[in-house]
């Protein structure tokens, strides 16, 4: 690992509840993501800062800021087995239960302590300040100028037009792109 100043952006929409694939049987891209954020929380060097948002149509985060993970591990790890996606099917969630991912990433590119965003989605924005994937990636570009955020994208489904707008955000910022094949090739280790 080279940053020792990053934030976890995990994606929270209601599609997060459907099944990973079919090969993963009843395991949700939720349960798989979640799984994966506590296996690597819990493996992170003591000297790294960290904190860990969520997003769907709002986002909310852990802590104001970066926090050492010697001193947060626990509490990190009990935020994200605890957090669960806005259910769409009851009235008071149904609008919240979408896709904002510009929010989150102006977080993280605003904080002048964060050098290294894991972005984790499904794919592409569906509510939100910037919903057209060319214009939201031309304010990331325009956010990132001095900032120089590294944007590593994890995508949890097969979807090629989310899979592209993913890669582009990793482009435009510096990261990489890693597909679900990636992902589970790595939980498999």
């Amino acid at each position: 690992m080279r940053s020792k100043r990053l934030v976890f952006a995990q994606d929270m929409s209601g599609g997060m509840n459907n099944p990973l694939d079919k090969e993963a049987g009843p395991l949700s891209k939720l349960q798989f993501s979640k799984d994966e954020l506590v296996r690597v929380l819990e493996a992170l060097p003591d000297d790294v800062r960290t904190n860990v948002v969520f997003f769907a149509s709002d986002y909310w985060r852990h802590a104001e800021q970066l926090v050492p993970i010697n001193r947060a591990r626990a509490a990190l790890v009990g935020f994200v087995k605890e957090a669960a996606t806005p259910d769409f099917r009851k009235a008071q969630d149904r609008h919240r239960s979408r896709s904002n991912i510009y929010d989150p990433l102006v977080f993280a590119m605003e904080d002048p302590e964060i050098d290294t965003v894991f972005f984790l989605s499904e794919g592409g924005p569906n509510e939100g300040r910037y919903v057209e994937r060319e214009r939201l990636l031309r304010h990331v570009v325009r956010l990132n100028v001095y900032q120089r955020v590294q944007v590593h994208t994890l995508q949890v489904t097969n979807d090629r037009a989310g899979g592209a707008f993913l890669r582009r955000v990793a482009e435009v910022t510096g990261g990489q792109f890693h597909d679900v094949e990636a992902l589970k090739a790595a939980r498999a280790r």
